[in-house]
């Protein structure tokens, strides 16, 4: 059963998964649109919606998050 799962694991580590979605959103916000399979889209669109929420703010504090988290280090 699956219940209780939060994200999918996408068959990585914790920090393999993450710096992919870094890699992802941030490509997704440059060339506005990628190229990927189905099951990292979905979950791609959780952080996604999180990013453009978070440039709709546009105050700084919501800036800096944003930045922070589309930092390519880890």
């Amino acid at each position: 059963m699956r219940h209780g799962w939060k994200f999918r694991r996408l068959g990585r580590d914790t920090v393999h998964r993450r710096a992919l979605l870094k890699n992802l959103a941030t490509a997704l916000i440059k060339h506005e649109r990628i190229v990927t399979t189905l099951a990292k889209a979905k979950e791609l669109r959780r952080v996604g919606d999180k990013m453009i929420t978070l440039g709709k703010r546009n105050t700084p504090g919501s800036r800096a998050e944003a930045e922070c988290w589309m930092r390519v280090g880890i």
